[in-house]
């Protein structure tokens, strides 16, 4: 961003999570295969940070733990960029703030930090010293990020992103080229309504705020008129816009620009200069090129300017500085009069204080947006292939795989969980029954081993489920117990019957396969009548029957076993046993809710799961009530009452205040229909 710079960037890459590790391998054990080239990791001081002394010396002092957390939320940045507390709370508990500032600060532990790698032609070992640690595999720095910025290192950032796997594996299953902002179209309309629409597995848009804001940002109106404003309009830079509006920097305007309203001072070259912002300065380069074309300001001197409002130090100071040369050079230079830049310079003013609670940058922003809408693009076109990637990369995140699968459910995709005969180890797709089948791999306690055991007798046709089992048997099969237990839980056999008759009659093969005779106590003990037996032996004493087919008789036996139908709460309890999540979608279901997550630390606190529509929410329920009616993870609940109230936090004199604009739901009454 600054030309004059002379001290060394970090250099940001992006790659796919499951590529990560072996790119730090090639840059650290491999050397890039660079004979001069040296690199280590770099060593991390992990101190303990204001909100954790807090918590940690309350403990210390017997405090509880819902006055030590009440205490701890009240920590926040002041304008130096450092935590602190009022001084209300240390006048308040002296004790507690005599020990936590002694410990805040602390080092506790040493580390390797995640992503940083320092790469040099120099002799790291001689001119920085290294060191071995047990938590990491490579030889770690012994200076630390900012000692090494001094001394002008050359850093990288080796970061993972899933969402470029995905773009990755969707490629490769598409059999397309791998998609790049060189080689899409950038303006396809349809694909721009159609991330506008459902932001789901758009990069840095998925949250609910970020999509509502997104419907306001790019709806048609306010996309006209930023198209009649700006002549060289262009969607992805619009977007890329959008990407820096969601920062906190933007707030005070942000609502404003959804909203189409274009900031028009009558400065033309101003105007002409903030064409693509709406008027408005947003990203840390506006504010250098407009410290530099409109205030007089070398590079080096807007890029000073750029770092003390990123670190929030001299704001104030910078600003009067500001005020000044931009009245003075710009009255010089284009002959503005003093008394319209006076006028104009509050907005301005504005743009840069609010940049003080973090503003974009256009070389951040640019390339993320690109990643959104290459995501978009691939769901647009290539729908099947882009799920099922993602489904893939994003393993073992619930609630990630669960907005997925609710997005496939919007577009008429189906899901559809693991199959005998269709499910492999991986999520896979039938392109001509729209459906994408669930990989067993993904499922706790399977792996790749069982899932192909399956895709080996697949073709093959079976009388029912026993002659399956007994084909299991024979052919040793790499499946135990557990596993068999699972599959048959989460419908793996659905060709067979319900699964709680399944559970049954496997429950019944492991008792009775392999075994030549049976007493007669045995049998009616399971419920097996007599004359199935005997039809199916050769010999029969008083008390026994021998020389049994037992094959032959749990073939009739289970012919003849009393149906049991599954319910959806068995359903429920199966999923959240083998998956930990629920993905049962139904309005049969409507008002029906199932406990995710309980939290009873302070006021009991759930995380719920409605199966009417798949949504996950968060909700409350007052301490009486819960204790009366305790809930546990896996009830499945029928709601029948619940309120929106305003949420408390505790203020520095000590009482809990309602905080404006935000609300909890509350249970009110409710009934467990079932428990896990």
């Amino acid at each position: 961003m600054n030309p004059s710079r002379v001290t060394n960037a970090d250099i940001d890459t992006d790659y796919s999570s499951k590529d990560r590790d072996i790119i730090k391998q090639f840059i650290l054990r491999d050397h890039m295969d660079l004979p001069n080239i040296r690199a280590s990791e770099i060593i991390t001081f992990n101190t303990i940070a204001l909100k954790g002394a807090i918590k940690d010396v309350g403990r210390a002092l017997r405090m509880s733990i819902v006055e030590t957390s009440a205490i701890s939320e009240a920590v926040y940045l002041d304008e130096n960029n450092k935590w602190v507390i009022d001084n209300a709370f240390r006048k308040r508990y002296p004790e507690l703030f005599k020990y936590v500032d002694i410990v805040n600060g602390t080092i506790v532990s040493i580390g390797s930090h995640p992503s940083g790698v320092l790469v040099s032609d120099l002799d790291i070992e001689e001119e920085v010293g290294m060191c071995s640690l047990a938590t990491s595999d490579y030889p770690v720095s012994m200076l630390n990020m900012k000692e090494l910025d001094a001394l002008m290192y050359v850093k990288l950032d080796i970061l993972g992103l899933d969402n470029i796997g995905v773009i990755n594996e969707t490629c490769k299953l598409a059999g397309i080229e791998r998609m790049t902002p060189d080689n899409v179209d950038l303006d396809d309309e349809e694909v721009w309504k159609d991330i506008r629409d459902d932001t789901t597995l758009i990069f840095q848009w998925e949250s609910t705020s970020a999509q509502s804001y997104l419907k306001r940002f790019m709806s048609d109106e306010t996309i006209a008129i930023a198209k009649a404003h700006n002549k060289d309009f262009s969607y992805i830079k619009w977007f890329s816009f959008g990407n820096g509006l969601l920062r906190p920097g933007c707030a005070s305007f942000r609502d404003d620009v959804a909203d189409g309203n274009i900031l028009i001072t009558g400065f033309d070259e101003l105007d002409k200069f903030l064409s693509v912002t709406s008027g408005r300065i947003t990203m840390q380069e506006d504010i250098m090129r407009f410290l530099v074309r409109f205030c007089g300001y070398s590079d080096a001197e807007s890029d000073t300017v750029r770092r003390g409002i990123a670190k929030k130090y001299g704001t104030e100071k910078f600003i009067d500085e500001i005020h000044d040369r931009f009245i003075s050079y710009s009255h010089e230079t284009y002959g503005t009069p003093v008394e319209a830049l006076e006028e104009i310079f509050p907005p301005i003013k504005q743009g840069i204080l609010d940049a003080t609670r973090y503003a974009f940058s256009w070389n951040h922003s640019d390339a993320y947006s690109c990643i959104g809408y290459i995501c978009g693009y691939l769901r647009h076109y290539y729908p099947l292939e882009f799920l099922t990637a993602a489904l893939n990369i994003f393993e073992g995140k619930e609630e990630k795989t669960l907005n997925i699968t609710n997005y496939t459910r919007r577009k008429g995709i189906k899901v559809e969980g693991i199959k005998f005969r269709h499910s492999t180890s991986n999520y896979t797709f039938d392109k001509e029954k729209n459906v994408i089948y669930k990989g067993i791999a993904s499922i706790k306690y399977l792996n790749g081993k069982v899932a192909d055991a399956f895709q080996s007798i697949k073709d093959m046709q079976f009388k029912d489920f026993i002659h399956l089992l007994a084909v299991i048997e024979e052919k040793k099969l790499p499946v135990n117990s557990k596993q068999m237990k699972i599959l048959i839980e989460l419908g793996f056999f659905g060709e067979f019957g319900e699964v709680k008759c399944l559970l049954k009659q496997y429950e019944f093969f492991n008792e009775l396969y392999g075994k030549k005779q049976m007493k007669k106590e045995k049998a009616e003990k399971l419920g097996i009548p007599l004359e199935l037996v005997r039809k199916n032996s050769e010999k029969e004493s008083e008390k026994t029957f021998t020389k049994v087919d037992m094959n032959g008789l749990l073939h009739d036996f289970v012919a003849v076993m009393p149906y049991e139908r599954t319910t959806f709460v068995d359903k429920v309890g199966y999923q959240i046993n083998d998956l930990g999540y629920v993905d049962i979608v139904s309005q049969d279901y409507k008002g029906y809710v199932v406990v995710m997550d309980v939290e009873t630390k302070y006021t009991p606190k759930l995380k719920v799961y409605a199966l009417a529509n798949g949504n996950t929410i968060t909700v409350k329920i007052a301490k009486k009530d819960f204790n009366r009616n305790a809930l546990q993870i896996g009830d499945v609940v029928r709601v029948t009452n619940q309120k929106k109230k305003a949420r408390v936090k505790m203020s520095s004199d000590g009482r809990f205040v309602p905080v404006e604009n935000e609300f909890d739901w509350w249970l009110t009454k409710y009934e467990v229909i079932g428990a896990k």
